[in-house]
């Protein structure tokens, strides 16, 4: 029993001291490693703006060079202007041609009188345009209230002639004047005037156009684009006198 007690005592006196020698010198080696590590400094991000700027040469600088075109040459030039084989050129814009003055020839007592002055006349010149017209001679003044488009507004026209106080009229129903309302004939334009003038006053508006018929005789009108100097040369060469060539006539019929 002692000598048990004594191998206990020596035991743990040896594992005090190699606790004491072999425990220590481990402990300072983790202090010495984690404080290794602790030390070690931590890595760093660094962010793009702070990176170091590199300067921006001439060439960096400068504008993009424009895209150089090679122009066409002569050739292709012509063959743009040409029109596709098998098709033809568009055709040419014709000159506008002068705007042609009118002249009533004759009268003449018969549409055959006419009809040799026609024919005369176009042997001079191929540029002349010529037809025989019936010859209007006129036939008094017609005092009218101008025409309306609808029996409805020739109606109303009518009504309101009534409330101012006109009581003779008729209303023309034929004709280039239908739907005019005539407020008088007189066979001199002064007297056409003067009613006129009445209406006016009694707030009408009233118009003057002169009534032709038939005379029975017959003339030549020509559209002329040409002076009137040499419309005035073929007149002589075809022996027209003086006073059937004719005025000038506008608008051109």
């Amino acid at each position: 029993m002692k000598y048990v007690f004594y191998l206990l005592l020596m035991a743990n006196v040896l594992f005090f001291l190699w606790e004491q020698n072999f425990g220590n010198a481990a402990l300072e080696r983790q202090k010495t490693s984690v404080k290794t590590i602790g030390q070690e400094p931590a890595e760093r991000i660094v962010l793009i703006r702070e990176l170091p700027s590199r300067p921006k040469t001439a060439a960096a600088l400068a504008p993009p060079a424009a895209e150089k075109t090679a122009e066409p040459s002569a050739n292709t030039q012509q063959a743009m202007l040409e029109p596709p084989a098998g098709q033809s050129p568009p055709p040419a814009v014709p000159e506008s041609s002068p705007v042609p003055t009118c002249y009533q020839l004759g009268p003449f007592a018969s549409e055959a009188e006419a009809r040799v002055r026609l024919n005369a006349l176009r042997s001079q010149s191929d540029d002349l345009e010529a037809e025989i017209k019936p010859v209007e001679r006129v036939q008094g003044f017609l005092v009218l209230y101008p025409k309306a488009e609808t029996p409805e507004l020739v109606k109303a026209d009518k009504t309101m002639l009534i409330e101012r106080g006109i009581k003779e009229m008729w209303v023309i129903d034929r004709g280039a004047l239908k739907g005019a309302i005539s407020l008088g004939l007189f066979k001199k334009k002064e007297h056409a005037e003067a009613a006129q003038k009445t209406f006016q006053e009694k707030g009408i508006k009233a118009e003057i156009q002169p009534r032709t018929v038939a005379s029975g005789t017959f003339g030549v009108l020509i559209r002329w684009r040409n002076s009137r100097e040499s419309l005035d040369e073929i007149l002589r060469k075809v022996g027209l006198p003086a006073e059937l060539r004719g005025q000038e006539q506008t608008p051109c019929g």
